[in-house]
């Protein structure tokens, strides 16, 4: 599924992977945080910093903008 503006991906289906899914792009959601994520998919490919991100430094804006 697309965008009917800009043709963006929203969504996608893979009947032979993920069976019953649907993959929403979260980045293209309105308000993405009424809409938690259920799952974590491709792992694999996991970058190893990820989990330290939670962690770091946070800025509302830029830093120093504030």
């Amino acid at each position: 599924m697309a965008c009917a503006t800009c043709d963006t991906g929203l969504s996608s289906r893979n009947p032979h992977v993920m069976s019953g899914l649907v993959d929403i792009q979260s980045g293209t959601l309105d308000v993405a945080e009424n809409h938690a994520p259920a799952v974590q998919i491709i792992l694999k490919e996991w970058l190893a910093w990820l989990d330290r991100v939670a962690a770091l430094s946070v800025f509302n804006t830029y830093p120093g903008k504030e």
